[in-house]
């Protein structure tokens, strides 16, 4: 199984510190944010919750084109480097990655890229996440990443898209959560009591998944959706649990019209 970071690391923290840094890598106007786990986790940070994680996603506010990706990779690359961490670089998954190979780490910063017309698609939507966007000091230095609103739009955004594709079916338990969830009915949720039967499910899916090798292609593909989905719920789960003890209120009417922003 890979090992897992959180803010208590140091090799997390220098990494997301200098992955934040990596602004300067393109023309001096864009923006990077912190999205996915990671910004969970720092949302979560001051209240001890600890969402660890394998990999730390940033994303910019501009298309990018393949030079532009491998000119952020080769500029974060060296600037791990120069803190004493052995990493390599590429492009993967639609972006560019920075993997750490020092002392066999499996761990890694990702840039999730959009191309000219996918950019252009979600425009509308970046631009609300930008301004809504929380900032965190991080080894000295601000790190900008998803609100809490936002974290939770886009772990919905992504259980959508897996139910449009079949990958998925959300069990009658899940599709009650998400009806409290999508109205913005955040104090109706029992996050202890999700917490613990997510917690649950995901040990045991994560025994399951150290041997893919037994199941078919397709078995495959769902056993990595539906984890997928237990990790995204969960995540929503402590973000409303965080909200509540930083006593931050989620408006109800501003969610739901992002959310139906992010869903087009």
């Amino acid at each position: 199984m890979k090992k897992k970071y959180t803010l208590k690391d140091t090799l997390f923290k220098c990494a997301l510190a200098r992955g934040f840094d990596s602004e300067d890598a393109f023309d001096g106007q864009s923006k990077i944010m912190v999205v996915g786990g990671t910004a969970t986790q720092l949302n979560c940070y001051n209240q001890d919750f600890l969402r660890a994680t394998s990999d730390i996603d940033f994303i910019v506010d501009r298309a990018t084109s393949n030079i532009d990706r491998r000119k952020w990779a080769e500029y974060v690359r060296k600037k791990i480097e120069q803190e004493g961490y052995a990493v390599t670089r590429g492009l993967h998954r639609g972006g560019a990655e920075v993997k750490f190979i020092d002392l066999g780490k499996d761990f890694f910063i990702h840039l999730d890229c959009f191309g000219k017309n996918a950019f252009e698609k979600s425009k509308k939507r970046l631009a609300g996440e930008y301004e809504r966007a929380e900032e965190y000091n991080i080894l000295g230095t601000q790190i900008r990443c998803q609100s809490p609103m936002d974290v939770i739009i886009n772990k919905i955004r992504r259980i959508n898209a897996l139910e449009g594709y079949n990958q998925i079916e959300l069990d009658p338990y899940d599709r009650y959560f998400f009806s409290f969830i999508k109205d913005a009915q955040f104090d109706l949720v029992n996050t202890e009591e999700l917490s613990d039967r997510l917690e649950n499910v995901t040990r045991e899916r994560d025994k399951s998944l150290e041997d893919l090798s037994r199941y078919g292609f397709e078995a495959i593909k769902s056993q990595i959706a539906q984890y997928k989905v237990d990790k995204d719920i969960y995540d929503i789960s402590l973000m409303i649990e965080a909200c509540r003890k930083r006593n931050y209120k989620i408006p109800q009417k501003e969610f739901k019209k992002n959310l139906e922003v992010a869903l087009v």
